[in-house]
């Protein structure tokens, strides 16, 4: 898949950014995976030894230290894959939990 497009829910290919694919494969290739919620607890299942709260939020992240060691592990892993690390949320976000529902 390009770097310059993203898949939606139905398989089709989207721009992230119309009409700048060299800026998308760069914004891609260099972003940071976000580290919410899901992105938490992904890596809280995807790596061993790594000490994740059962409710993890970006307020858990308390040191650039602690950051930049995530980040790392979210890189490596994704570069075994062959894709770039911002890959990871995608990836969390499709594994999240559905809602319950009431």
């Amino acid at each position: 898949m390009a770097l310059d497009a993203a898949v939606s829910e139905n398989g089709r290919k989207r721009r992230v950014l119309p009409g700048r694919p060299e800026l998308n494969r760069i914004l891609v290739r260099f972003a940071h995976t976000p580290l919410d919620k899901y992105s938490l607890l992904e890596i809280r299942r995807d790596f061993y030894g790594i000490v994740i709260s059962k409710n993890p939020s970006m307020g858990d992240i308390d040191s650039i230290e602690t950051y930049e060691f995530l980040q790392r592990q979210i890189q490596s892993l994704m570069s075994d894959a062959s894709l770039p690390a911002l890959f990871f949320d995608y990836l969390a976000w499709n594994k999240r939990p559905e809602p319950v529902s009431t």
